[in-house]
Formats: structure tokens, C-alpha cells, sequence
């Protein structure tokens, strides 16, 4: 729902949700000085003044390929006996991708460049091995891991402003065939 606000005055459009707040710190106000008017329903110039939008960008991203991830994907073993064990089985692997600012994980993902569903199939296989008693051979995922922040802009006016940054946020997009065998404690 799109909301005017006069701030000393001045008129501006904005989406409703605490935007009262932003508008009145762009204009130099305190909140309590911004006022809320009705308005219609779409974000644009109101009697020719430049209306306010809001968009996100990711930055400072960075990755790190062949990243090992914690889900256990398969195991094998046993706490009272030593024996061989090898894994061969599909599993599925979660993909997580970091949101913040009200950004859709298919936003993210399409900034990322990797598929916005949650789940990636993936072919297990760990060769043969023996695992002492007490043991296990597990399987985890292996793939790319994403760092990055998400930055809330407000523009209008021919100006841009950023109203916010998030912290670190991470994304793992684990790949189909990759898998990581490792022997651990139970």
C-alpha cells in the first residue's frame, strides 16, 4: 500500500511500514514529526513531486569453492565392532541462502547466479574403508559457499540513499556429485 507523508510540508510518497521513519531521517526530522496522509495504491509522482522507492543490492560478495559442508549426508559403522563400509546412494544436500531486508530467496539466489530451491539432489560414493569400532564413514556435501551483505537503498528524485546494512550473511549452493567421506566418532 503506498502512503504520502508530509514531513514540514513536503509530501512524500512511500510504501507503508515504518517508512515514516526514513522519510522524516532523508528530510532531517524526527519521526514524531512526520505526518501520514491517505494516498492511492501505486508509488509515483504525486502533483509532480518524485516519489520514493526501495530496492536491495547485494556487495561485497566473495566464495569459496570445494567448501565441505556439515549435513551428514549417508554413514556407515558401528559402536561395537570394527568393519568395512563404503557408501554408494542419492541423498539430498540442503542449499541455504542468507536473507535479510525482506529479500526474497529467489532475489538472492538470482544475484548469487545458483537455484533458488532448497534442495540439491547428490550422488554419494565413498570407497571402501575400514572403520574401527566406534566409528563411522560419513558424507558431506561439498560446493561453493557465499559471503555477503545486503544493502537496503531508497532513491528518488534523481537521488539515492542506503537506509541499511546487514550483517555477514552466507549461502552454501552444494553441488550434485561432490561429497566429502570422512571417518568420525559417532
Amino acid at each position: 500500500m503506498c502512503k504520502r507523508f508530509s514531513i514540514h510540508g513536503r509530501s512524500v510518497a512511500a510504501i507503508a511500514g515504518g517508512i515514516a521513519v526514513i522519510a522524516a531521517a532523508v528530510a532531517g526530522v524526527t519521526p514524531a514529526h512526520a505526518v501520514e496522509e491517505s494516498a492511492g495504491a501505486s508509488v509515483g509522482a504525486a502533483q509532480g513531486r518524485a516519489a520514493w522507492a526501495y530496492y536491495n543490492k547485494i556487495i561485497s560478495k566473495s566464495s569459496v569453492g570445494s567448501y565441505v559442508g556439515t549435513q551428514k549426508l549417508a554413514s556407515c559403522g558401528s559402536r561395537n565392532t570394527a568393519m568395512d563400509c563404503s557408501l554408494n546412494q542419492g541423498s539430498t544436500a540442503t542449499r541455504s541462502i542468507g536473507l535479510g531486508f525482506g529479500a526474497t530467496r529467489g532475489w538472492a539466489a538470482g544475484q548469487l547466479n545458483i537455484s533458488s530451491s532448497s534442495t540439491q539432489n547428490v550422488s554419494v560414493t565413498c570407497s571402501k574403508r575400514k572403520v574401527p569400532k566406534g566409528k563411522q564413514l560419513v558424507a558431506y556435501p561439498v560446493g561453493v559457499r557465499y559471503k555477503y551483505k545486503i544493502q537496503k537503498h531508497m532513491t528518488g528524485g534523481g537521488k539515492d540513499y542506503v537506509t541499511g546494512t546487514t550483517g555477514w550473511l552466507y549461502a552454501f549452493n552444494p553441488g550434485n556429485a561432490r561429497v566429502a567421506c570422512d571417518i568420525k566418532s559417532f
